[in-house]
């Protein structure tokens, strides 16, 4: 009997060809045993591995790297180290990742229903038993891993603003989705078992292996028929990919306290994340996270200027006479006027406004208090000190690592943030708009 060979994006990996099949398209194999020849004589065993956890740790797929296949007794076998290693890897959420959790979910949930159904097919008995079980156990060590990682962070970001309980919701609930998800792709798999047909004429299948395939195409079929998942009482995974965004926004709001900002910036900075809020609240939330979000938020705020009022209190205490008047608190009804104004704007999606009304008139109000004598004799209005100084040159966006306080900076991270948020297109800003000079 011939043994031919397919690859897949990232692995090699045999299959006993059809003695139907080898007749009518006897070229077309000959072709795909070409390129595994090809390929294997090219990549070692050992570069071909690195590949495949670069390419895993990439995209997210734990089917996308493991390769379901048979020894050379034909038993069929599972790569258990493949799946542990790689199932493990989709369990881990850092920042920057918190707002695409119901991905990790999905990828997770998905996987785990393909390679269960595989087994319960393949294997009987305590065979079946043996694998299912240690299946189980690798994909609730990941589910767990997730929902700790994504607990601790965002949740304990919810109960250092005076949210005690959002924590341990947080982690219950995440797994609850996940088993949620597992009992829809298993129903949807019982439905519709045919969901993924191989054609064996396809060279591309061929190539990309079967397995690969057919995850794809169980993913795709299920999300287009069958996403939504019951809420309950619990989160959802608009909540926790909301609560998620939310946290990272709040925390590279965070650029270090210093008596050099002004009220002006500190409420634009605020504010903007007030209109992200907004936007998060136009997205499909419960009404329990929408009064989350609202609490830490104003809780944020509060925390922040208190923050920046202790700092400027240990400065005037190391100062001497009449230097201690260049440090004073802030006078936060401006701060919450920039912020409230911000974010009715947002809510009614007057974004242009923002930025070409209220940012423009905050640095006039600014520019005016530094030739005030009321105000300029405090360090955040001295010209020399302050961040406005190179806010409206175009070219400073190239010091945006450290000096992120610019016009076009803060156009840029509004959009991107609404380009990564589904459904709020309608709330860019379009930065030909701009009509007025750098320099009001």
């Amino acid at each position: 009997m011939v043994q031919l060979y397919y690859t897949d994006q990232f692995s090699f990996a045999p299959i006993v060809a059809l003695q139907q099949s080898l007749k009518e398209h006897e070229k077309k194999q000959s072709i795909v045993e070409k390129i595994y020849e090809s390929n294997l004589g090219a990549q070692s065993e050992k570069d071909n591995i690195k590949d495949l956890r670069k390419e895993a740790l990439a995209h997210g797929s734990v089917l996308k790297t493991i390769t379901l296949k048979r020894g050379k007794s034909n038993a069929l076998i599972v790569p258990w180290k493949s799946t542990k290693f790689y199932a493990k890897a989709r369990g881990r959420a850092g920042f920057g990742r918190f707002d695409r959790l119901g991905e990790k979910i999905d990828d997770l949930a998905s996987e785990y229903v393909y390679l269960k159904n595989w087994i319960e097919e393949n294997f009987f008995g305590e065979q079946r038993k043996e694998r299912l079980d240690k299946l189980d156990h690798f994909f609730q060590q990941s589910i767990q891993q997730l929902a700790d990682s994504f607990s601790k962070s965002v949740g304990g970001f919810f109960v250092k603003h005076g949210l005690p309980d959002v924590k341990e919701e947080m982690y219950n609930d995440i797994l609850k989705a996940y088993e949620q998800r597992i009992e829809q792709y298993t129903s949807f798999l019982r439905k519709h078992e045919d969901y993924a047909p191989i054609d064996r004429t396809d060279g591309e299948q061929l190539l990309r292996g079967n397995h690969t395939f057919k995850l794809e195409a169980l993913h795709q079929q299920f999300l287009q028929n069958e996403s939504a998942l019951e809420t309950g009482d619990h989160y959802t995974i608009y909540d926790f990919e909301a609560a998620g965004s939310f946290y990272q926004e709040a925390v590279r709001t965070e650029h270090g306290y210093t008596v050099a900002k002004s009220e002006e910036q500190i409420g634009i900075e605020l504010g903007l994340l007030g209109m992200k809020l907004e936007a998060l609240l136009h997205t499909p939330l419960s009404e329990k996270m929408r009064g989350n979000l609202e609490h830490v938020y104003h809780s944020y705020i509060q925390k922040t200027i208190e923050s920046y009022n202790r700092f400027q209190e240990e400065k005037r205490e190391e100062a001497y006479g009449r230097s201690k008047r260049a440090y004073s608190i802030l006078d936060s009804k401006i701060i919450d006027d920039i912020i409230s104004s911000m974010r009715r704007h947002a809510k009614e999606k007057n974004i242009d406004h923002v930025f070409l009304h209220i940012i423009p008139s905050a640095y006039v109000s600014y520019e005016q208090k530094t030739n005030d004598a009321n105000w300029n004799d405090l360090v955040r209005y001295h010209s020399s000190k302050n961040d406005w100084d190179m806010f409206f040159q175009n070219d400073w966006s190239a010091h945006h690592a450290y000096y992120p306080f610019t016009y076009n900076n803060l156009i840029n991270n509004w959009n991107s943030f609404i380009n990564k948020t589904e459904g709020l297109l309608d709330m860019k800003f379009d930065q030909e708009a701009v009509i007025f000079e750098a320099r009001i």
